[in-house]
């Protein structure tokens, strides 16, 4: 049985007819309809393929412009990743993580003959609870289900920092926020981190550097000396405390 198309790409392929019609009203009828076809098939195939499967989520419906900065995790431009949707790997997927949403949105027309403009706007989310992990230049994001064994974290999707036989996980969010200074109304989206690790399969938030040293306690005294040695500050950069404290603690467990 062949698979009807969704309205928007039947548009689209009419928009690609009609232009080709203008590029080429020097050919005759029955060529022009024969290349214009083909086209059409060309553009479908390499958009769609087998990754028509990943294409089947809401559009996304954007964010407010007025504010200052924006939902997503490092740049508001799509980049190249992979996700494991459905039990399918795709990779080169051009996509972002929307942190006030926690969800994956993906350009629904994956084709260099797409332009940069229409990439960013033809925007789709995935289905949350289809996404396995998805990843993006130098990250790796996890969906995890609250549980028993997790303290003080939400169903959502992590950033894995570091993944030995201890673990780090950043559950990473954005924020809008309206708020009333003086006689204008600021809007803008704020960052907030919040950090995990795992240990014997158990999460603990990590909110000091204390309940990092009390989680370790067994090697305290060699961590304390690894902190000085490499002066790592809690405050200072958070992440990088608690994943290399991680990772040395692995080391010294080994």
């Amino acid at each position: 049985m062949r698979k009807r198309l969704p309205g928007k790409i039947v548009c689209l392929y009419c928009v690609l007819f009609y232009n080709g019609i203008a590029a080429q009203n020097k050919l005759s009828d029955s060529s022009l309809l024969n290349s214009s076809l083909q086209q059409v098939i060309n553009i479908h195939n390499q958009t769609l393929g087998e990754n028509i499967h990943l294409y089947n989520g809401p559009q996304n419906a954007g964010y407010n412009h007025l504010s200052t900065g924006h939902p997503y995790f490092i740049a508001d431009e799509v980049q190249p990743g992979s996700v494991f949707y459905d039990g399918i790997l795709y990779r080169g997927v051009l996509m972002l993580y929307d942190l006030e949403q926690d969800n994956a949105v993906i350009v629904r027309y994956n084709n260099e003959n797409i332009s940069e403009e229409y990439r960013n706007i033809l925007r789709m989310d995935l289905i949350r609870n289809q996404v396995g992990w998805f990843t993006l230049p130098g990250h790796e994001f996890v969906r995890l289900e609250a549980d028993s064994n997790s303290r003080d974290m939400k169903d959502g999707f992590y950033d894995r920092v570091y993944n030995g036989k201890i673990k780090v996980f950043i559950k990473r969010t954005k924020k809008h926020v309206e708020e009333v200074k003086g006689s204008e109304l600021e809007r803008r989206y704020d960052a907030h981190d919040f950090y995990y690790i795992q240990k014997s399969g158990i999460y603990y938030n990590i909110k000091t550097k204390k309940s990092v040293l009390q989680l370790f306690k067994d090697k305290k005294k060699e961590l304390a000396a690894f902190t000085r040695k490499n002066k790592l500050k809690f405050k200072r950069n958070k992440e990088g405390f608690i994943t290399e404290l991680s990772r040395y603690y692995d080391q010294l467990i080994n």
